[in-house]
C-alpha cells in the first residue's frame, strides 16, 4: 500500500510525488497554476514562519501551512 500524507507532514530534504489536491475548485486551480499537479515531483526544502518551502519544476515556492495541508504526497525514495 502506498504511504500517503499531506505536504505539511513531509520531511525536510526528502522528495515526494504529488498524488492529489484536496481542495475546492478555486484553490485547486491556484495550486495547479504553480505547477503543483498530480504526478509532479516535489522536494521539501525547509519550513519558515508558518510556511513550507518547496522546490517544484525547478522553482522554489513558499506555501502557507493551510495550502500545504491540501496537497497529498507519497515518498519517492
Amino acid at each position: 500500500m502506498m504511504t500517503q500524507l499531506t505536504l505539511d507532514m513531509g520531511e525536510i530534504g526528502r522528495r515526494y510525488n504529488v498524488v492529489g489536491i484536496n481542495a475546492g475548485r478555486g484553490l485547486s486551480e491556484k495550486i495547479m497554476e504553480m505547477g503543483i499537479v498530480p504526478g509532479t515531483e516535489i522536494k521539501i526544502i525547509s519550513r519558515f514562519g508558518g510556511h513550507v518551502i518547496v522546490m517544484v519544476r525547478g522553482s522554489v515556492i513558499a506555501l502557507s501551512r493551510g495550502i500545504s495541508r491540501k496537497i497529498l504526497i507519497s515518498p519517492l525514495e
